[in-house]
């Protein structure tokens, strides 16, 4: 069975709920207001009705939309071209470039502590063999 496009038959009858959807919430708008203790009986009894009406719906629409987000959701992402995207962004930000200057300044960091761990270990060696002679400096 194949769907056609464009309008169908149907979707006068969809035009002409929400129509009347839209009109029914503008003229109940104003009596969107909490129902009193000093309202009669049967007025008090019909709210009540609405409301727990409104609540079921609401959980309904809800328990739909948590069935047909996800399967949205995923039809959406099975259309991207996630691997596209990825490569067209790593190209824009040149990830070896960054990779290369982040790893020069860590190897250069790392040299320095390691030559400033060698004077300070030479300097412990020094003192422990060379206890009554005075430590020459070492240019700092």
């Amino acid at each position: 069975m194949s769907v056609r496009e464009g309008p169908l038959v149907f979707d006068v009858f969809l035009g002409a709920v929400a129509g009347t959807g839209r009109r029914i919430v503008r003229l109940a708008r104003p009596l969107a207001v909490p129902v009193t203790k000093d309202w009669p009986a049967p007025l008090r009894g019909l709210a009540e009705s609405g409301f727990r009406a409104r609540r079921e719906v609401g959980g309904a629409a809800l328990n739909l939309y948590r069935r047909a987000a996800p399967a949205a959701v995923t039809d959406v992402l099975d259309r991207l071209d996630l691997t596209g995207i990825v490569r067209d962004v790593l190209d824009e930000i040149d990830l070896p470039g960054i990779i290369r200057a982040s790893t020069g300044s860590v190897a250069t960091e790392s040299v320095r502590d390691v030559r400033i761990r060698m004077v300070a270990a030479d300097d412990a060696v020094s003192r422990w063999f060379g206890r009554g002679r005075p430590v020459p400096e070492h240019g700092r």
